[in-house]
């Protein structure tokens, strides 16, 4: 005998997915301008190899002094990477363009100069940095100091809570 053939009606509902600012991925539209997280990257030599920084959204590269290079480096603030760094000190320059970005902006203290921009800024500018927040940062043993700062997403996004860094938006939009 035949087989009796029943059809259901399905209906699906979805959420439409937006261009994110930071980086054009689609997502939600709650997340299309979040504030991304900026870090401080080592790079010198013997820094390397870093952590997360394949992951990031955008990384600025810029000189310092003594011939070496710093790494700003941009995620989503939704980020889960087990390992971030290493995580080194805050300059002038990178200041102005983690604000460029609206960023919330994790480092290890400071040139005096970036330290003082950070001061004056106040509550303007989101700042984190290890030395006043040393629980959402660990020193890896397997790594020669100063370049052993590391963090996480996990700690990274409780010390955001804590600071209320979610609250803003992110001013660029790229267009992809």
């Amino acid at each position: 005998g035949a087989t009796p053939v029943v059809s259901e009606e399905v209906t699906v509902t979805s959420t439409p997915l937006v261009l994110r600012h930071l980086d054009g991925i689609l997502v939600p539209p709650e997340e299309a301008s979040a504030t991304p997280w900026a870090f401080m990257i080592d790079n010198q030599v013997d820094a390397r190899p870093q952590a997360g920084v394949a992951h990031a959204r955008v990384v600025i590269e810029s000189p310092v002094e003594g011939g070496i290079t710093r790494l700003m480096a941009l995620f989503a603030p939704t980020s889960t990477l087990t390992e971030i760094g290493p995580v080194r000190s805050a300059r002038p320059y990178f200041i102005d363009w983690a604000q460029g970005w609206n960023a919330s902006y994790f480092h290890v203290g400071g040139s005096p100069e970036a330290l003082e921009q950070i001061q004056v800024l106040g509550n303007r500018f989101k700042s984190a940095s290890e030395i006043a927040n040393g629980w959402a940062f660990w020193r890896s043993s397997s790594r020669v100091a100063p370049h052993n700062v590391m963090t996480n997403g996990e700690r990274i996004q409780s010390l955001a809570d804590r600071k209320g860094f979610t609250s803003s938006t992110l001013p660029v939009v790229w267009h992809f």
